[in-house]
């Protein structure tokens, strides 16, 4: 009896010991953006227009889609399907001028909110910046 009861806590001691190892290791080629502020990036794709106001339900649900958007580089990526930015849309009804990033220079300056991403998918998802080896990461809903 002794003898099932210490298997049992070994093989769920060691179970999840590879289940978090291999957690880590999946996501080591990702990276933090640093954004500029919330306010910067929101107004940015509704620029001019004061009828749409940053109240704190917005703010909320676009600091968790900061949160879960990362970047790495395409070089750190096996096996993955990455499509291009450029196949993604942006929301420029409000501001016309509003363009996909087709090359940055620099990650931080990134406004993942300017795009539709999918944010609600279940799986990971990752996008070219094209013309770079910058890679978006939107992480999935379930993380």
């Amino acid at each position: 009896m002794n003898f099932k009861l210490n298997f049992k806590v070994t093989f769920f001691i060691l179970f999840g010991f590879n289940i978090s190892l291999i957690a880590q290791q999946k996501t080591t080629y990702e990276k933090d953006i640093n954004f500029k502020s919330i306010k910067e990036l929101y107004y940015e794709v509704n620029q001019g227009f004061e009828d749409y106001p940053l109240n704190e339900e917005k703010k909320a649900i676009y600091q968790d889609r900061l949160k879960r958007t990362k970047y790495c580089f395409s070089e750190e990526l096996t096996d993955q399907d990455v499509k291009k930015i450029s196949s993604v849309t942006v929301f420029n009804k409000l501001n016309p001028a509003l363009k996909q990033d087709l090359y940055i220079d620099d990650i931080n300056s990134f406004n993942p909110l300017k795009y539709n991403f999918s944010y609600s998918d279940v799986i990971d998802q990752f996008f070219l910046i094209n013309q770079t080896n910058y890679v978006i990461i939107i992480k999935s809903k379930s993380e």
